[in-house]
């Protein structure tokens, strides 16, 4: 094999190399943006239950003297 050919060759095969190398880091770094969002929404979920639940307990003094419950006024969503 003359050394162009065999240049050639090198040069073939670490361009096929490097283009699957490309290739499962672009499907790694597409699983951990999949992954990264599915943990998103979670923590946002837990977040606004975590809040509803808060805002739920809160007694609030209407003008009047009375007292008036925020989750028994705007209702408990059941689940939550």
């Amino acid at each position: 094999m003359s050394k162009f050919q065999d240049g050639f060759f090198q040069d073939l095969w670490c361009d096929m190399v490097l283009r699957e190398a490309d290739s499962i880091y672009c499907r790694f770094l597409l699983e951990e943006k999949k992954e990264q969002a599915e943990l998103r929404q979670e923590c946002l979920a837990a977040v606004r239950k975590n809040l509803r639940a808060q805002l739920n307990n809160i007694d609030i003094q209407e003008k009047d003297g009375s007292i008036v419950n925020l989750g028994e006024k705007y209702g408990r969503k059941k689940g939550n």
